[in-house]
């Protein structure tokens, strides 16, 4: 019996086509068992290896993201204190503004104040003939310094 079992062996399993697509067999499977995390992801399966590198990209994205994120909030941060550093300088421009207004029409009151008298003197004095008009110059004179006057103040408020 050993006898018809080793002759099946050796006609049937140990001959030359056999061995070959044995050793052949053999080397595909180690190929295989060393190859499977690629061969997994060729195909689309998820594994240890490529979740591991998901993870370190995910990580490395989170890191730019929250250093972008602290780049903007300092920009923004300087963005709003310049912005209320703007405005502080707008209300206070609009402050000497009104201060300006205010003393530019208490000049211009007094001018109408002390120019009506010198304007009614001129009134009076005036000659007018059918070709000429004659204004006295001491008036005119002296409503012309008012009005300098004036002027001047009011340059000065605005430039001092």
């Amino acid at each position: 019996m050993l006898n018809v079992v080793w002759g099946f062996l050796k006609n049937r399993v140990f001959n030359l086509p056999v061995v070959f697509i044995g050793i052949l067999v053999t080397f595909l499977v180690v190929l295989i068992a060393f190859n499977t995390t690629t061969i997994l992801n060729a195909f689309g399966f998820e594994t240890k290896v490529s979740l591991k590198a998901d993870v370190v990209q995910a990580q490395a994205n989170l890191q730019q993201a929250e250093q972008v994120n602290q780049k903007l909030q300092q920009e923004l941060t300087l963005l709003r204190q310049s912005y209320e550093q703007r405005m502080q300088a707008v209300v206070e421009v609009q402050r000497v503004q009104g201060q300006v207004r205010e003393r530019v029409r208490q000049v211009q009151e007094r001018v109408v104040v002390e120019a009506q008298p010198v304007q009614q003197a001129i009134e009076e004095k005036k000659v007018v003939t059918a070709e000429t008009i004659t204004l006295p110059i001491a008036e005119i004179n002296r409503l012309s310094e008012i009005n300098i006057n004036s002027l001047n103040e009011v340059y000065d408020e605005l430039f001092s």
